[in-house]
This record gives structure tokens, sequence and C-alpha cells, in this order.
């Protein structure tokens, strides 16, 4: 296990720091976190999930792909590389009653590092398709593993980058996709006396480091 582990995490602990953004505040203590959403039509979210789909895209590479192209401008190539921690949701591959919502007690999730050679994948169509490879790794070798995978992951996050490599400022952007939110979140609630319907929702995270934490979702595309 230690071995697989070891390989599966080479891209962080081998060669020098990735990639980091300028634009930061070189203060070594938390400052206050800002939350910016950026809304798309349903008629624009079916046309882009429909591109992507037309592409051989999943909709998370396709999005995390113009992140990184966005951003690319800002970035400081230390050795030309791009790490992103990509996280996935276990909870589908558990079994029942763990997989549902009564045994949805505990975050049952896990990340694998993606590095992305920023010198050899330079425009959208590159770093898309090795995203793409990327997120179609099979996870079944991580759940054999998995103590030890979680150990390790915990130890490498538990001092911030900035700190590790001695670099005030250092940042990266990272991408969660909640997926189709109706499917945890109801628009609608039917009850004895009366319905209520959610008119909208937002995310709040505590952020503790320097990183541009991004999460996609979709929501009430059907009504």
């Amino acid at each position: 296990m230690k071995v697989a582990t070891e390989a599966e995490l080479a891209v962080i602990v081998n060669g020098t720091a990735p990639s980091s953004i300028l634009q930061t505040l070189h203060n070594t203590t938390p400052g206050k976190s800002r939350r910016l959403s950026t809304f798309f039509t349903k008629d624009l979210s079916r046309q882009l999930i429909a591109a992507s789909k037309l592409r051989g895209l999943k909709v998370t590479a396709a999005v995390q792909s113009a992140l990184i192209l966005a951003v690319r401008p800002h970035l400081t190539p230390v050795d030309g590389r791009l790490v992103c921690f990509n996280t996935y949701d276990l909870r589908d591959r558990v079994p029942a009653p763990w997989s549902g919502p009564q045994g949805a007690t505990g975050l049952y999730h896990t990340g694998r590092p993606c590095s992305i050679d920023l010198v050899a994948n330079k425009d959208y169509d590159t770093i898309a398709t090795t995203l793409t490879s990327h997120y179609q790794r099979d996870l079944e070798p991580l759940f054999k593993i998995m103590p030890c995978y979680v150990q390790t992951i915990g130890s490498l996050l538990a001092t911030p980058l900035e700190l590790a490599i001695q670099e005030p400022g250092a940042a990266h952007p990272e991408l969660s996709s909640l997926g189709v939110i109706d499917d945890h979140l109801p628009t609608v609630h039917a009850g004895p006396a009366t319905t209520v319907e959610i008119e909208d929702w937002w995310l709040g995270v505590q952020i503790i480091n320097r990183v541009l934490q991004t999460y996609l979702w979709t929501r009430d595309m059907d009504a």
C-alpha cells in the first residue's frame, strides 16, 4: 500500500513546487474569504453541456479547462506544471445504506493529484484532453490502499503549500463539481399544510489558505 500510495502522489512530492498565482496578499495569517458567483441561463447551460458532450468532454473537465486557461496568464511556472488536486464523490461507489442520505454521516470522498504541463499544453483542447484522461482513470485501485493513501494525503495537506515552500502568496486554482443539485436538494418540498419552493441557494466555505476554490453545479434545469 505504501509503494502504491507513493506512486499515486508522485506528482506532488517529486520535482519542485507547482505554479503559483502572483496576485495574493503577502501576509502570514488568513484574511477574509470572498465569494463570487456566476450564473448562466438555462438555454446557455444546455448549449454548454451539449457542446461539451459533442467534443467528448465531461462538463467538469470542460469547465476546469476553461478555468485553467483563464488563470494561465497570472501563473508563474516554477517547473512548468500546474498541479491540481481533483476530488471525487464516492457515495455512489459504497454499498447501501452508507450510499444513501441515511448513511451520509461523513464525507465519502477522496482526491487524486493531476499534473498538467503548461509548456506542452497551452490551449484549451490540449488541457481538456489531459484532464479528460485524468478523470477517466479507474478509482478502484485506490480502494485497496485507502487507509495508507488517506493518511499520507493528510500529512501532505497538514502544512499549507505557501508555508512548505516558504514563498508567501503562492496559490493555485481548484475546481469541484457538485453535479445536479436537484439530486441532493429538491426544489419543491411538499408538506401537510403547505408547499415550499427553494428559489435559490449558495454554498459557504471557509478558506484558510491561498486558493481559488471553485464549485460547479446545475440546478432546476427541467423547470
